[in-house]
């Protein structure tokens, strides 16, 4: 039997190993990186569905509010089963002109508009890999993200449990 399998492993071909990552000269960096108008812009990119937690954003937003941050944006990137819900929200929770939907955009405008903005909040309950984690890393965004994701410990810059207080206190910090 032995013989039988060391034949069968020989016969494979090599294995290839096929870098993930980011070109750098991909992601430029924009006026979040360059200068501060006062305003705190997060960001939140990809698909608006139950697994990626997006109602738990606006309650971070409503935290903001409350705590007094005057200036603030939320942008979704995405699009989704779940946007009708957030959008309702949205204008139930008053955060109607803080709470943007950019809609489904191509991969280069999401990484050319990365750069406009601070940090990058991921409160996902699962993440297969978090591809927007790092291109937003890279685009010199600070990545908030929950706890507990299973995804490269470099993708993430603050990982917290799901509080929206804690988060909302974060990102003032972080800004």
């Amino acid at each position: 039997v032995l013989a039988k399998l060391r034949g069968y492993w020989q016969a494979l071909p090599a294995i290839g190993v096929i870098p993930l990552g980011v070109k750098l000269p991909d992601v430029p960096t924009g006026p979040a990186a360059e200068g501060d108008d006062g305003e705190l812009r997060m960001v939140f990119v990809g698909p608006l569905e139950p697994r990626k937690n997006t109602l738990f954003l606006l309650d971070v937003a409503e935290r903001l509010l409350a705590g007094g941050q005057p200036r603030f944006t939320l942008t979704f990137i995405g699009d989704g089963p779940d946007r009708a819900k957030l959008e309702s929200q949205v204008k139930a929770r008053g955060l109607s002109g803080r709470v943007v939907f950019a809609g489904k955009r191509k991969h280069s405008e999401v990484l050319e508009r990365l750069g406009s903005y601070h940090v990058l909040l991921h409160p996902s309950l699962k993440e297969s890999f978090g591809y927007s984690l790092l291109e937003a890393q890279v685009a010199g965004l600070t990545v908030v993200a929950s706890e507990g994701l299973e995804v490269p410990d470099e993708f993430v810059d603050v990982a917290l449990p799901l509080d929206a207080g804690k988060w909302a206190d974060t990102v003032v910090e972080i800004a």
